[in-house]
């Protein structure tokens, strides 16, 4: 939504509206790309048997499956289609940008391992422990996003550059 004018500054164009139902359209977006992380979380937690409790393979499911959730996203969002998920330009950015995907993917891995070792550790040990683990959950996530928000913008950069 950030453009270049001709002087040279960046300006915001197309800021969301006050019509909040407008934002509901992403909403199959979102859950169209949930339920296809889910069939690997699935599948890797048959195979990996995570019903032994083992912490450690939990976590690793959770980064692959997080690791995978933005090329799916931002995939659908760019071809503007919910049913549309696997976008070259996508594919393309991880090349172009592999520093940005690398950044992202390791900065997923750490606030998952940071997050579970939090609550395994700590939070079990403090009163008040679902309050404080939701609370850290949900700080994650709204990190998370916002990785890969940044991340999407850094894609989306180099192909404002490229000329056509």
């Amino acid at each position: 939504i950030t453009i270049e004018t001709a002087n040279g500054n960046y300006e915001i164009n197309d800021l969301p509206g006050i019509n909040f139902m407008d934002g509901f359209g992403y909403t199959l977006y979102m859950l169209t790309t949930l339920l296809l992380c889910a069939v690997p979380y699935l599948v890797l937690s048959y195979l990996l048997h995570t019903n032994s409790d083992n912490v450690l393979i939990e976590v690793l499911i959770q980064i692959v499956c997080a690791c995978f959730f933005p090329l799916l996203l931002l995939s659908a969002l760019e071809a503007q289609s919910p049913v549309l998920i696997w976008s070259p330009v996508i594919l393309e950015s991880i090349g172009d940008r592999a520093d940005c995907w690398i950044e992202f993917w390791f900065t997923t891995a750490l606030l998952l391992a940071v997050r579970q070792l939090l609550d395994s550790l700590v939070l079990s040990y403090l009163p008040l422990q679902a309050l404080l683990s939701s609370t850290l959950t949900i700080t994650v996530v709204l990190v998370y996003f916002r990785a890969m928000g940044l991340l999407a913008w850094q894609a989306s950069k180099i192909f404002d550059q490229e000329p056509s």
